[in-house]
């Protein structure tokens, strides 16, 4: 029985022991901070500034592209993650602000009679659009015919004078000038050659 109870002594002693030197490796290591965030380390939480809204909201009104208003807001520019975070609101209102004077300057032009103005409200805001041609053929087309009203007129449109008699490609004899016009002539050894136009 006493070899029991020191058995079990022992090993609570040891457990004890263990437990003593895990919360002091715990002390050690706070006390140490090796690695990971450090106290007044890192970038600093954006905060926006009145001067930041008002220039966010001014370029959002200019249409300038939110990648392009978050370099500008800050001292070093900011996130466009940050930028929709913090400025959301003043981007949105920018925008509704130019829509605004824009669909008010249209429809005042409209109302004053531009042509262009009076269009574009009426395709865009009114939904209106121009209805298509459309061409009806009836009857049987002849394709045979139609080609051969084209080459018709085609005949009857151009008529050229020819100064030399043009060689067809299937006429072997020479035209009056002793060659064809841009084509191959064979010697009298049968070597093709080149009939030069100078």
């Amino acid at each position: 029985m006493t070899v029991r109870c020191g058995t079990i002594l022992r090993r609570r002693f040891h457990l004890m022991e263990n437990v003593l030197e895990m919360s002091q490796c715990e002390k050690s290591v706070e006390e140490k901070k090796v690695g990971g965030r450090r106290e007044g380390s890192g970038r600093k939480p954006f905060v926006p500034s009145d001067k930041d809204r008002v220039l966010a909201e001014q370029l959002a009104t200019w249409a300038v592209p939110e990648k392009h208003i978050a370099s500008l807001i800050g001292d070093d520019g900011i996130d466009q993650m940050t930028l929709r975070k913090y400025l959301s609101e003043e981007i949105e209102r920018g925008r509704a602000k130019a829509s605004m004077g824009i669909g008010s300057t249209l429809y005042q032009k409209a109302m004053a009679g531009d042509v262009a103005s009076l269009i574009w409200w009426t395709k865009t805001q009114m939904r209106w659009a121009e209805q298509p041609k459309v061409i009806e053929i009836s009857g049987q087309i002849s394709i045979t015919q139609a080609l051969e009203e084209a080459a018709q007129r085609v005949i009857e449109a151009e008529i050229v004078e020819v100064d030399e008699p043009l060689q067809l490609a299937n006429d072997s004899s020479p035209a009056v000038d002793g060659g064809n016009i841009g084509g191959n002539l064979k010697d009298d050894d049968g070597k093709i050659s080149m009939k030069s136009s100078a």
